[in-house]
């Protein structure tokens, strides 16, 4: 008795959660390439996600269909890495991926965080940030990695003033290796 509700319960979430999807899967079915359509299918994830927080077919598309859009961002790439780090995440119940498909999704995210920030420090958070909510804050700023150097260069000149000018001249003198100094018979 107690399997067979369990069954039934399960199923009864299965279809709760097929109409969620709905609005999204149908907007895309007609032209996935169509950034209208994407812009649709983006709208009807994001309220699915509202419902189905942890699911991971919800985290697939929703960023898929968001970056196919086409729609201004506010947050450019840094957005992109969020709405990469929304597709992995506490995922269990309705809709969840498959341990393969989280482990390749998180690899190839850590991959293309260090690209863009130069390491791996922040990464959790942004992933904590994700899983909290599908949308990021108004304020939310991944660093590039030439900004970080930038900052570092700009502290390092603020602490060692006389040592950065000194290193700023000798680096406008050609050093002995330098082609460009040519040695007379």
């Amino acid at each position: 008795m107690a399997a067979g509700l369990k069954q039934i319960e399960d199923q009864a979430q299965g279809t709760q959660f097929q109409i969620a999807l709905y609005p999204g899967v149908s907007a895309l079915k007609a032209n996935p390439n169509d950034p209208a359509a994407n812009a649709t299918a983006e709208a009807g994830f994001r309220k699915a996600m509202e419902q189905y927080p942890d699911s991971g077919a919800l985290r697939l598309n929703w960023p898929r269909s968001a970056s196919n859009s086409r729609a201004p961002r506010r947050q450019g790439p840094a957005g992109a890495l969020l709405l990469c780090a929304r597709r992995i995440g506490p995922d269990s119940g309705v809709g969840s991926l498959e341990p393969a498909n989280q482990k390749s999704l998180d690899d190839y995210l850590k991959r293309i965080y260090t690209v863009y920030h130069g390491s791996d420090e922040g990464l959790v958070q942004l992933k904590e940030l994700a899983a909290k909510s599908p949308n990021p804050p108004a304020d939310f700023k991944v660093k590039t990695s030439r900004e970080i150097a930038t900052e570092a260069e700009e502290e390092f000149k603020t602490k060692n003033p006389q040592l950065a000018t000194w290193m700023g001249v000798k680096a406008s003198f050609p050093t002995p290796t330098d082609s460009s100094i040519s040695t007379a018979s």
